[in-house]
């Protein structure tokens, strides 16, 4: 920090290998702790403060109770009562949706993007997309090899008209090396669709899982 103002500025890609809940900390109707989504897209997301929850766990104490020097350096004081605390020197924005597996009839799955997460990508990441030819509705860029059969690709129960290799791909590269995977595993399984039907998946294809609680007098659900 500088008289007030960041300095720098980084993107933190997280990828996940096993499923993600953040829940709203909140009830709606039988449904508890709800998915936190963005309100005018409806794309799961990570609020800042989460993340940087979870990497603050990381520089505790040794008595596990409180952070350490160095962690409140970064972190700022676990209390904001206490008369020596400081804010930390990092902050952290939301974690935004960039693309979402679905099951995939042949190549097992696809990572599946859109239009309205590359652009807010080559905004934030300052990666120039300029210059594509989105493809139509019900159409799709993807590697055929893996996902095509007879120019068809078939995500979850919908069916797909194959419009050739998703054209800015090459200029994704550095994602899979943050991710541990290699360059012709992303190639191979990220598909680019624009169809209203992709926005029920990524609102509503997340299953409910009944989570009950029993009572703690009886030990009865």
């Amino acid at each position: 920090m500088h008289n007030g103002t960041m300095t720098k500025s980084r993107i933190l890609y997280l990828f996940t290998r096993t499923p993600l809940h953040v829940g709203a900390g909140s009830s709606v109707g039988a449904i508890d702790q709800p998915i936190q989504r963005e309100r005018h897209t409806g794309f799961p997301i990570i609020p800042g403060s989460a993340l940087k929850g979870v990497l603050a766990d990381g520089y505790l104490a040794e008595d596990r109770k409180a952070r350490s020097e160095v962690g409140r350096r970064i972190f700022g004081h676990e209390n904001p009562d206490d008369e020596h605390a400081k804010s930390g020197s990092v902050s952290f924005g939301e974690a935004k949706l960039l693309a979402f597996p679905v099951r995939s009839a042949k190549g097992c799955f696809a990572w599946i993007t859109s239009r309205v997460a590359l652009e807010r990508w080559s905004r934030d990441s300052g990666v120039e997309i300029s210059g594509i030819t989105w493809p139509e509705a019900m159409e799709i860029w993807a590697d055929g090899a893996t996902l095509a059969h007879e120019k068809q690709i078939v995500l979850e129960e919908y069916q797909f008209d194959l419009r050739g290799p998703l054209a800015c791909l090459e200029r994704l590269q550095g994602l899979d090396s943050s991710f541990g995977l290699s360059h012709s595993f992303v190639l191979r399984h990220l598909s680019f669709v624009i169809v209203s039907r992709t926005w029920l998946w990524l609102t509503a294809r997340p299953g409910v899982f009944v989570r009950q609680t029993p009572n703690p007098e009886t030990g009865f659900v």
